[in-house]
């Protein structure tokens, strides 16, 4: 063995990066006690999954660190950092004999609701790479951890968002050896020119005299110089991604101006649907572009005040302001909300007046766009005709809200210039009116839509992916386990949780062993505190017996004093016999009771070892199932 990935196998690959996500909320502990534990159990488990995937042993010395510890518990670092969201865990392992030092960085994709809204600000807009500084934190704090640096090898997998911070510190540092994706975010040209300003000079310098700027460079010419400046750069050859035909972000990946690097190997996970790519690059992509550029107008306000307050600012509209109106208690309270907030309620009018149009602009793109989006969805599977036709009318109610809106406050901003409060007031109730019926709205288009948005949501997973690469080898997967499919004798197909029945075998075999030694303990204490210690009594006292029986004179002091009646001054003993028995409390005959414990021991390890013999006898054929079941992670 040399020092190339020891992870190489892809289903490998793809399940250790489904256990670190499973692992999220264990490795958030402040204990170092706790820590260790739970590093000890997220090594066991990856030593399994090696074992299970490749029928091999890890080597012996393998260390792992989180970004918990390394990240959201560093006070040196920025705070932007530290509440990226960015989660991480890291894998060392070293065999001096074999060559092999490397170090593995999973990276966790988009779960929490920051990773999504990242995605849109941070991925499909290029405003915010805070993530990306988190991942490349986390590889430089694991890299100060490794005591052998020279030959280290650096390797990095991951799904969704963590796939785009990855290629980004490949493309941007150079930070790997080998980078591997799985339904990863793309890389937009946005991003990669704000994060990288070795890139943006080179663009600009190469561009300058033809174009002037970089925004004056046709689209398509401006990522072909960037694929071209990567390419030249060496860092591309080594990303590898695994992709399904039905992962939404595969979808989106045709817009925005979104960039695929490195080698991709696309699979079909879901035969009954058709994904979503081809719905999306039916939109025109000056319109996608429009939509971006108007976004990112507001790129100050989401990093100060996140998506609250690109709302916020987008539109001019507070609804924290609307809410304290209409949560007043009375009319006359609300009225009085009204006038003691008039120079606010001007000042919101006012940003509405003039930001609003422009947002409604936007929205009225997008909602041109939806029916057929909605029509798109319903021909490849995903929606019925009942349902695309209640989601339409719904979508429609949601535009005509809207443009109430738009207008209503045009009337609310005359109300308050001509100080007519209770019509000022009547206009914010129409407003609020109009706001609750667009949540309704977006509640019906909540339930019509769950059962589709779920099966676009399952075409990013792992887990369809993990299936889809093992149908042919009889094998699948179900929460991080392995399952095998075998043939009762009656013919019947069978599928077997194997990782969940070695744990059962492992996990019994355990506490049959400590019944065992339990019963061990108990035969050694009966031994050492009854029996041993009875002998040990009766052996000192016959040998006291002997004693006086050989010497009687020596006790005649003693008799005397005892019995002052015996004899007189001068008397002699001239002999003593002592007649002897010895008894115990009446104890129960104690190897009948060892036989009847050892007798149940041995009916429940024949029965754990029946459980490994009939799995093992299904599936004879299979040398590693024997394997795992003496496999000690």
């Amino acid at each position: 063995m040399n020092n190339v990935d020891i992870f190489a196998n892809e289903k490998v690959k793809l399940r250790l990066i489904q256990l670190e996500y499973s692992y999220k909320d264990d490795f958030n502990v402040t204990l170092p006690t706790e820590l260790e534990k739970v590093k000890e159990r997220f090594e066991a488990d990856v030593r399994r999954i090696y074992m299970e995937e490749t029928h091999q042993e890890l080597p012996k010395h393998i260390e792992i660190y989180s970004s918990n510890e390394l990240i959201k518990q560093n006070k040196d670092l920025d705070t932007s950092i530290v509440h990226s969201g960015y989660d991480g865990t890291a894998i060392y392992i070293e065999d001096e004999a074999n060559q092999v030092n490397q170090v593995h960085i999973i990276s966790q994709g988009s779960q929490e609701q920051e990773d999504w809204i990242y995605n849109a600000f941070g991925l499909f807009l290029g405003m915010d790479s805070s993530q990306y500084e988190a991942a490349r934190e986390f590889t430089i704090e694991v890299n100060q951890k490794i005591d052998n640096p020279e030959s280290l090898k650096s390797y990095a997998m991951g799904h969704s968002l963590a796939n785009n911070n990855q290629v980004m510190l490949q493309l941007i540092n150079g930070e790997f050896d080998g980078v591997y994706g799985v339904n990863g975010a793309q890389v937009s040209v946005q991003h990669l020119l704000k994060a990288d300003v070795e890139l943006r000079d080179y663009i600009i310098q190469l561009t300058a005299n033809e174009y002037g700027s970089i925004d004056n460079i046709p689209p398509e010419k401006l990522k072909s110089e960037i694929i071209n400046y990567y390419e030249d750069k060496g860092v591309t050859s080594n990303i590898t991604q695994r992709i399904s035909y039905d992962d939404p972000l595969y979808g989106v990946s045709g817009k925005a101006d979104f960039i695929t690097f490195g080698t991709v190997q696309m699979t079909d996970t879901n035969e009954e649907v058709k994904g979503i790519r081809t719905i999306l690059d039916s939109i025109p992509d000056d319109k996608v572009r429009s939509i971006q550029s108007y976004l990112r107008n507001y790129e100050a306000d989401y990093v100060e005040g996140g998506l609250n307050g690109f709302v916020k600012a987008s539109t001019g509209i507070d609804i924290d302001l609307i809410e304290s109106v209409m949560n007043a208690d009375g009319f006359l309270a609300k009225a009085g909300v009204v006038i003691n907030n008039k120079d606010d309620l001007i000042a919101m009018v006012g940003k509405v007046s003039k930001n609003l149009p422009a947002f409604l602009n936007v929205f009225h793109q997008i909602m041109d766009g939806s029916d057929m989006f909605i029509d798109g969805l319903a021909k490849n599977g995903y929606l019925d005709k009942d349902s695309q036709a209640k989601v339409k009318t719904e979508l429609q109610q949601v535009d005509q809200h809207v443009s109430n809106i738009e207008e209503q406050f045009n009337q609310l901003m005359q109300h308050l210039e001509d100080k007519e409060y209770k019509k000022a007031y009547d206009t914010i109730v129409d407003i609020w009116s109009e706001y609750q019926a667009i949540r309704d709205s977006l509640v019906v288009l909540q339930e019509e839509l769950e059962g589709p948005l779920e099966a676009i949501a399952e075409g990013h997973s792992i887990h369809p992916l993990l299936n889809a690469l093992s149908a042919l080898e009889g094998i699948s997967y179900s929460n991080g386990d392995i399952c095998y499919t075998g043939q009762s004798s009656s013919g019947e197909e069978i599928k077997w949780n194997i990782s969940s029945a070695v744990r059962i075998y492992q996990q019994g075999m355990k506490i049959v062993e400590d019944i065992e030694e339990s019963i061990r303990t108990y035969e050694r204490i009966y031994k050492n505190e009854i029996e041993d210690d009875f002998q040990t009594k009766k052996q000192r006292l016959i040998y006291e017996i002997h004693h006086i029986e050989a010497n009687p004179s020596d006790y005649l002091w003693d008799f005397q004093f005892l019995l002052p009646n015996l004899g007189n001054l001068g008397s002699k003993i001239e002999r003593i016999d002592v007649h002897e028995s010895f008894y115990t409390a009446p104890l129960p005959e104690n190897s009948s009771i060892l036989m009847e414990l050892r007798k149940q021991a041995t009916e429940k390890r024949h029965f754990i070892e029946e459980i490994r013999d009939s799995i093992e006898s299904l599936f004879e054929k299979e040398v590693l199932i024997s394997q795992l079941f003496d496999f000690k992670g």
